[in-house]
């Protein structure tokens, strides 16, 4: 099933990969969401289910969204996991399937 490659950077030096998306496993499939870790520390790529049984603080992917056009300018900041400012840029660099 496919998915976005996302890559988030602030001028802090922040930066991380990410992979939002679907995928199939032995018990059907399976959402891929972007959201910090406990601690606020850091961002990832979690399953689902696993976001929910943490509590942890989902991001939406702005690229699901139909008025985004990947040519355009990168979607609105969001809040950079090191130095807490709203400075973290989330860059589409391809897909995964």
């Amino acid at each position: 099933m496919p998915g976005h490659l996302i890559e988030a950077s602030c001028g802090c030096g922040f930066s991380t990969g990410l992979n939002p998306g679907s995928r199939l496993t032995e018990r059907g499939f399976c959402g891929q969401t972007m959201a910090y870790t406990e601690d606020g520390k850091d961002i990832d790529t979690f399953d689902t289910n696993e976001i929910a049984e943490r509590g942890l603080k989902e991001i939406d992917d702005p690229f699901l969204s139909s008025s985004i056009s990947f040519d355009d300018d990168p979607p609105a900041p969001i809040e950079c996991p090191r130095c807490k400012h709203i400075s973290l840029f989330l860059h589409h660099v391809g897909h995964w399937d």
